[in-house]
């Protein structure tokens, strides 16, 4: 019957093994999973994994860190003025000034719409990214 072959493919394919992926091909399935497609910024999953893992480190060790919550003032008005598109370009720009202001060594997130984060280890110069976040353009 069809069902039998259509079944019987279903479990030939599952079962075979993937074929090897060339290094370009995986890096860039590696960064589709981990990534935002819009913003290139870590997606929500990610983020949240790497928060529980910095957790995970710091609550034995005593230690701090800096979760900083990021939100785009009136986006919503601004979607609804300018159309997706024109907020579309402002999450990019947003996160591309971000990125270019933040440690290589923490992680900033794209969590949905509007909403960034950054998580930041223990340093002292944490006051000093904020109060640059905050007085410039992408903040």
């Amino acid at each position: 019957t069809v069902r039998a072959a259509v079944t019987d493919h279903l479990l030939y394919s599952i079962a075979r093994p993937p074929a090897v992926l060339q290094p370009e091909h995986y890096y860039r399935a590696l960064s589709l999973a981990v990534r935002d497609r819009m913003t290139d910024a870590l997606n929500k999953e990610t983020f949240r994994e790497r928060v529980i893992h910095r957790l995970d480190l710091a609550v034995p060790a005593r230690q701090s860190f800096l979760l900083a919550i990021l939100d785009l003032d009136d986006f919503k008005g601004l979607n609804n003025r300018h159309g997706h598109v024109a907020g579309d370009e402002v999450l990019r720009t947003f996160a591309q000034g971000a990125r270019g202001i933040i440690r290589r060594e923490d992680d900033f997130g794209r969590i949905g719409g509007d909403e960034a984060r950054r998580l930041a280890g223990r340093r002292r110069r944490r006051a000093a990214w904020v109060r640059r976040v905050l007085r410039s353009d992408c903040g």
